[in-house]
């Protein structure tokens, strides 16, 4: 029978370290962020919310791995926190930047402290309207668009805490996470019944798979990882790798996972990262 590899449910230091370089971090793009929709251009403006929030997403991905938290519902709970305090960096950076360029003196830690100026700035704002190049938004449609750039942030990061441990494993022993082993081992897709056998079972009747070919609609990419440090956790991974043709006819490689990780001995684990 196989044993699935589960994290251990730690928060490690998630709610010190991981928020203190989260809020540093958040800072610096939120200011770049800002910095660009200073810009008189409204596609620039859609293309750095595309990037804030692609950055956003990959920074829990970060932060998460840096705090070293092994917990799903932690790096979840961070996400959602560092959601919230994106939107008030990001309320925070505009109303800076509005009373910059209007000749008007405050500081950015008097603006952070005091969350009701921000929300005077956002009246006063409304009513006056806010110009993106040749387009002016005021009233109902300027508020439509601050609560999609909202429920973005607030969405993307709280997302990207969850899927922050997704099939990562970590060695309590070392202390640290284990290496992914980037190998081509790809072999050819046996029927259901078989792979439900293979992975309920015994795991080794992956390696006497053959070796997928281009032909093959669909085969698995195994992913094994290795804690190089004391060689004692070896755990495998599964992705369905098949193809589907985009919109512009081309086919693209698409992957799904199979199963969870799996805990797998040291030979067997040598035995896959030699495969073809």
């Amino acid at each position: 029978m196989n044993y699935e590899y589960e994290l251990s449910g730690k928060p490690g230091n998630i709610y010190s370290l991981g928020l203190l370089a989260g809020i540093l971090l958040t800072s610096i793009i939120t200011a770049a962020y800002t910095l660009l929709n200073m810009l008189p251009f409204v596609y620039v403006s859609i293309i750095g919310w595309v990037f804030y929030l692609w950055v956003l997403y990959h920074s829990q991905h970060w932060i998460v791995r840096l705090s070293k938290c092994r917990s799903k519902d932690h790096s979840l709970t961070y996400g959602m926190i560092m959601g919230v305090i994106a939107l008030y960096l990001n309320w925070a950076f505009f109303s800076y930047s509005m009373f910059s360029r209007n000749g008007i003196e405050c500081t950015l830690f008097g603006l952070l402290i005091n969350p009701g100026t921000m929300l005077d700035v956002m009246q006063f704002v409304s009513n006056a309207g806010y110009e993106v190049g040749s387009l002016t938004f005021n009233d109902g449609p300027l508020v439509i668009c601050w609560l999609i750039e909202a429920g973005g942030i607030l969405a993307v990061c709280a997302y990207g805490g969850s899927k922050a441990t997704h099939k990562k494993v970590f060695c309590e022993d070392c202390n640290n996470w284990t290496d992914k082993i980037d190998t081509y081992s790809r072999r050819q897709c046996p029927n259901s019944e078989e792979l439900d056998k293979i992975l309920w079972e015994d795991l080794s009747g992956l390696i006497v798979l053959p070796v997928a070919t281009p032909d093959d609609p669909y085969h698995l990419k195994l992913n094994p990882s290795i804690c190089y440090r004391c060689n004692n956790l070896h755990t495998l991974d599964l992705n369905l790798i098949y193809y589907e043709h985009d919109h512009k006819g081309e086919l693209k490689e698409k992957s799904e996972d199979i199963g969870p990780v799996y805990k797998i001995d040291d030979q067997l684990a040598q035995q896959i990262i030699k495969l073809n």
